[in-house]
């Protein structure tokens, strides 16, 4: 009998797949392959998979953001904010750029900053010798693509700095809008878009995926006990073992005991976790049954 279980390991499952190199949707963020920045853990659609085949596939991701919400089953996609922005109808910023690529960013404002360039001994005479660049950039999948019409035979000058800069900040923020466009097609088609418009980004990130650190306080509070009681030592000792876990054991215990690897946010934490001792032996190994969020835990000494 599926009460569930099954259907949230899948989910967790198709997240896991959908964030690996098995699957060509999602790729880390440039800030992930180059070990810069502090987002390190998040994906972005791959700019290449614009075909109606994989725009079709993208529309499906934007399903499964809409089921998550209607059903309280979250899911572990790492998206950053130039992703959900759009989905909520948000204007994108610079900061949204520098968030999954850092390098392009900083190289961006040094082009511009004259007294950074003099440092490095640049100036307008030598700028053209010095840099080689032309009108074109590399996209997030390194792509290259051509800023402007025959971009690849216009040379970037001391005087076009401003407008070669605006170009490819103006590419990179935009470079995923069919890919984004279709997820947010999916998504319309299960929640309505009056109610994304009343959403931050935040907002949308937390209602899809929940919270990526697992409180568990927030745990505690939703915990029911059956043949114990949370006074009781060997539960004491559980919590103290839970807390002292690292961000990845608890998700694995999260994902051994109810199928998924991330706690809805606390208004939308409608079924609690139930620590059952009632007939299982110490000599046994803890027991969980996924479907219903229940923990058989013995009596340890």
């Amino acid at each position: 009998i599926d009460a569930g279980g099954l259907f949230r390991d899948c989910l967790t499952q198709i997240c896991m797949e959908l964030q690996s190199p098995h699957v060509p949707l999602f790729l880390p963020c440039p800030n992930a392959r180059h070990g810069v920045g502090i987002t390190l853990d998040k994906f972005i659609p791959n700019p290449s998979c614009n075909s109606e085949l994989y725009l079709s596939m993208y529309e499906f991701v934007g399903r499964l953001m809409g089921i998550a919400i209607r059903t309280n089953n979250t899911l572990e996609l790492d998206l950053p904010s130039i992703v959900w922005k759009p989905l909520v109808g948000m204007d994108l910023e610079v900061g949204d750029l520098s968030a999954i690529d850092e390098i392009c960013t900083n190289a961006m404002k040094t082009l511009l900053d004259n007294k950074a360039l003099l440092e490095k001994g640049v100036d307008q005479d030598i700028f053209e010798d010095v840099y080689c660049l032309t009108f074109t950039y590399s996209s997030s999948d390194g792509t290259v693509i051509d800023l402007k019409p025959n971009g690849a035979n216009i040379s970037v000058t001391w005087e076009r700095r401003s407008e070669y800069v605006s170009l490819v900040i103006n590419y990179r923020l935009h470079e995923l809008s069919a890919q984004v466009g279709a997820i947010r097609r999916g998504l319309v088609s299960v929640i309505p878009a009056r109610f994304l418009s009343m959403l931050t980004w935040k907002e949308l990130e937390l209602e899809v995926c929940g919270s990526p650190e697992i409180d568990i306080d927030l745990l505690k509070q939703n915990t029911t006990y059956a043949g114990c009681n949370p006074h009781e030592p060997h539960i004491k000792y559980f919590w103290i073992v839970l807390e002292k876990f690292s961000h990845l054991e608890r998700a694995q215990f999260l994902r051994f005991v109810w199928g998924r690897s991330r706690l809805p946010v606390a208004h939308k934490f409608t079924e609690k976790m139930s620590i059952d001792s009632t007939s299982i032996s110490a000599n046994h190994l803890p027991k969980a049954h996924t479907c219903f969020f229940s923990l058989e835990l013995p009596r340890y000494n």
